[in-house]
C-alpha cells in the first residue's frame, strides 16, 4: 500500500478523529448515600461507571464501523466527553508487514497520533494513541494530563493512553476485532486525595457478514475496592446493540449493565445500592 495513498485516507480523517463528543453521559441519579460495607466507595462507583460506559460505547462503535476495507477506532477518555473517534477506509488489503507514517494532529497541549500497520495477509492494525506535549513525534509521547470537565480534578494517565484496534479477517466479509486495554488512570479530585482508576483487560467484537454480531468488555480494577480485591468487569453485547453484563468483586456481584451499548445503564445492589447511575444521551 502506497504510503500516499495511506496518509491520504488518513487525512480524510482529521476533522473526525480529534476530540469529538461522544454520545454518552452518565447522571447521578439517586440522593440517597451508599452504605459505607459497600466494598466500593460511592465517588468511585461513579468513575468506574463512566469507564465502564465508555469501554462499551468504543467496542460498539468499532464493530458497527467494519466492513469490507472500513475500520472503525475509537479511544474514550475518563472526565471528559471527548476522544479520538472515526472511520477509516484501507486503500487495499494487507499482503505483508508493513509500517506506515503516522497522522498527527496537535490541539494546545494534546496530540494524538493514528498509525496504519499491516501485520501480514488479511491482519491490519490501527494505533491509535494520545499524549501531553508539543511536538508530533512517536519518541515525545510519554504521558497524557488534563483537567476533567466531569468532574473538578486533574487526569492523568502515565504513559500516554492507546488503543490498537487489531482486525483480522480470514473470510471476506468476516472479521475479528480488538485491543489490549492496560491504562494507568490516576484521578486526583481538587481539594482530595489521588484515586487510582488503573484498568486491564480487553475489548473485543466480531463482524459476520460485514454485520456486527457480538462484543465484549472484559477488564479488571485492581486498585478500587475497599478490601484490597479486584473489582471484575464483563460486558457481552449482542448483535442488535444491546448489552448484559456484571461488575464483581470475588464472586459478588455489586451491579448490573444493561441497556443499548451507545449508553448503558449501571444498577449499584446490595450493600453498594445508594447510587443509580444511568447514562442521558444529548
Amino acid at each position: 500500500m502506497p504510503r500516499a495513498q495511506v496518509v491520504q485516507s488518513i487525512m480524510m480523517l482529521r476533522r473526525l478523529s480529534l476530540h469529538l463528543a461522544i454520545p454518552l453521559a452518565v447522571l447521578l441519579l439517586s440522593a440517597s448515600v451508599a452504605r459505607s460495607d459497600c466494598l466500593v466507595p460511592q465517588d468511585r462507583q461513579g468513575y468506574i461507571t463512566e469507564i465502564v460506559s465508555k469501554l462499551t460505547f468504543d467496542v460498539s462503535f468499532v464493530g458497527t464501523n467494519i466492513h469490507n476495507r472500513d475500520r472503525g477506532f475509537a479511544l474514550s477518555l475518563f472526565g471528559v466527553d471527548q476522544g479520538p473517534l472515526g472511520q477509516l477506509l484501507l486503500v487495499q488489503d494487507c499482503k505483508a508487514y508493513q509500517e506506515f507514517q503516522p497522522d498527527f494532529e496537535r490541539a494546545g497541549a494534546i496530540v494524538r497520533r493514528l498509525q496504519v500497520v499491516c501485520e501480514a495477509a488479511g491482519i491490519d492494525i490501527l494505533r491509535v494513541a494520545i499524549a501531553s506535549g508539543v511536538r508530533t513525534k512517536s519518541s515525545a509521547f510519554r504521558r497524557l494530563a488534563y483537567d476533567a470537565t466531569r468532574y473538578s480534578g486533574t487526569v492523568i494517565y502515565d504513559p500516554f493512553v492507546s488503543a490498537d484496534w487489531r482486525t483480522v479477517s480470514s473470510v471476506p466479509g468476516d472479521f475479528a476485532t480488538g485491543t489490549a486495554v492496560s491504562r494507568r488512570l490516576i484521578f486526583t479530585p481538587t481539594g482530595g486525595s489521588a484515586v487510582d482508576l488503573t484498568h486491564l483487560g480487553a475489548l473485543s467484537a466480531s463482524v459476520v457478514a460485514n454485520q456486527p454480531t457480538r462484543g465484549r468488555v472484559h477488564v479488571v480494577f485492581p486498585n478500587v475496592t475497599n478490601n484490597g480485591q479486584f473489582l471484575e468487569v464483563d460486558v457481552r453485547i449482542d448483535e442488535k446493540g444491546a448489552a448484559k453484563g456484571t461488575i464483581e468483586s470475588d464472586d459478588v456481584v455489586l451491579a448490573t449493565v444493561s441497556g443499548e451499548a451507545s449508553g448503558v445503564t449501571v444498577l449499584w445492589q446490595g450493600d453498594c445500592s445508594g447510587a443509580v447511575i444511568s447514562p442521558v444521551l444529548p
